[in-house]
């Protein structure tokens, strides 16, 4: 298996398989033009974010994808957004896909996360491994190369998962994360560079 940077080709793949690993959050929801639209900006601002990848023979295992900067980031997927992206919101929020409760707190939890974050940080804001190739260990290795990217610039590393998400939080602990705040459902973990501070 390798790791490879995300490309603008690889998009729409990506968000399909996002919605596949990741049915339950409200940007699976928004609907697979929303997804591309992420990735899309992800791989577009790449002086603010870190996007990789991981296949095997050519197939996607997993995907990880950070931020430097949450709020510009959340700026950057607005822009990114088409006209045609606005209306495959509505219909899902339309079809009861995708609450406008449910975005509104999605949007209310990421400002009070940027509040909580303290500067000099990276944010992963996705990381997904496919139902085929769960349990492989490709989560932990996609973590190890953002952390191992970034480990001298940056001196905390925030992710952010629900709370009845055992194995996600599991894999952050092993990884040395910890337990930060609880927001609502959700859990906000970070990791100390300790590096970075000896510097």
């Amino acid at each position: 298996m390798i790791i490879r940077p995300i490309k603008l080709e690889d998009t729409a793949k990506l968000s399909v398989f996002h919605r596949e690993s990741l049915p339950d959050t409200i940007s699976s929801k928004m609907g697979k033009n929303y997804l591309e639209a992420i990735y899309r900006s992800i791989v577009k601002n790449r002086g603010n974010n870190l996007a990789y990848l991981m296949e095997e023979k050519g197939q996607i295992t997993g995907a990880i994808c950070s931020t430097y900067d949450l709020g510009l980031f959340q700026t950057q997927v607005i822009k990114e957004l088409k006209f045609t992206d606005y209306i495959q919101i509505l219909v899902a929020i339309a079809s009861f896909k995708a609450t406008l409760i449910n975005i509104l707190k999605r949007m209310f939890f990421e400002k009070t996360l940027i509040k909580s974050y303290k500067k000099n940080y990276v944010s992963i804001l996705i990381l997904f491994t496919t139902e085929k190739f769960r349990r492989r260990g490709i989560g932990s290795r996609l973590i190890k190369r953002v952390l191992k990217q970034t480990n001298k610039k940056v001196k905390y590393f925030y992710v952010d998962t629900l709370s009845t998400n055992k194995t996600a939080l599991n894999l952050y602990k092993t990884l040395g994360f910890k337990i930060k705040k609880r927001i609502a459902d959700s859990i906000l973990l970070v990791y100390e560079n300790k590096q970075r501070q000896k510097r």
